[in-house]
């Protein structure tokens, strides 16, 4: 028996764009933006898992669906998705997605998409939504959204936005890495630990301290080659020698302080 061993697709990591459909339906607007999306892998991986209702209305035809019964008043008395939400520009102007909220308001539960949010000519949002109807007190009907997914698209460029809890995780990971990076450098400023002095750290600018620790490190291996020369060019023998007798005094300091 064939085994699929197809590694999964890391959606929030994909980037989806299909130029032949839109040359095909000659641009890409407001109204068909999600025909457009339903050609992606977001839209059909998701239907893997569970049968979604725009896929249902799409293998009987949005067109073939009779919405006659179904008034203005009631396709604008609910925005289709949670409250927060004013989808009045898209369910005013856009015939396509005021026929598909006719037909997704007979539905009682399932994953539905919607066009959440516009703005032309070339950015919009799509979402992934969970519908559940309810009964509340008093043998009350509630319809219930729970957003599973957002989408947008940019251009002709479809992504998946992230989850709050993937952008939060990376913000740490990055506090961690410049915490890190700071503290080695606190270390290479610190003169070292004494009982007396507790830490301490050198009154100068890291990049002095780390020219300083290279000056004295190249000065110790000349003198225990038995070469007092410390091989840094200078213009003037006077200065040479003030350098020399600098680099030996802060060397010597630093040793006593590490002790």
């Amino acid at each position: 028996m064939a085994t699929n061993n197809a590694a999964p697709l890391v959606l929030d990591e994909l980037q989806w764009k299909s130029p032949e459909w839109i040359q095909y339906f000659q641009g890409l607007n407001s109204n068909n933006v999600l025909e457009y999306f339903m050609e992606s892998p977001f839209f059909q991986e998701s239907n893997k898992t569970e049968i979604s209702n725009n896929q249902l209305i799409k293998m009987q035809s949005l067109e073939g669906v009779d919405n006659s019964n179904v008034t203005d008043e009631e396709v604008l008395a609910t925005n289709g998705t949670t409250p927060n939400v004013d989808r009045t520009y898209i369910l005013s102007n856009l015939p396509y997605h005021i026929e598909l909220h006719k037909t997704l308001l007979k539905f009682k539960k399932g994953v539905e998409f919607i066009l959440l949010a516009v703005n032309e000519p070339n950015n919009w949002i799509i979402r992934q939504q969970k519908k559940e109807t309810v009964i509340a007190g008093q043998q009350k009907v509630v319809v219930q959204y729970t957003v599973l997914n957002e989408f947008f698209i940019i251009g002709s460029n479809v992504y998946m936005a992230p989850k709050l809890g993937d952008i939060i995780n990376n913000r740490l990971l990055s506090c961690n890495y410049y915490l890190n990076e700071s503290l080695k450098k606190i270390r290479d400023m610190s003169n070292g630990f004494t009982i007396k002095q507790g830490f301490s750290f050198n009154k100068e600018t890291l990049q002095q301290h780390q020219n300083r620790k290279k000056k004295n490190l190249q000065l110790e291996q000349n003198l225990k080659n038995g070469n007092n020369d410390n091989k840094f060019e200078t213009t003037e023998s006077n200065n040479l020698d003030n350098e020399n007798k600098v680099a030996e005094d802060s060397l010597l300091v630093d040793k006593l302080l590490a002790k």
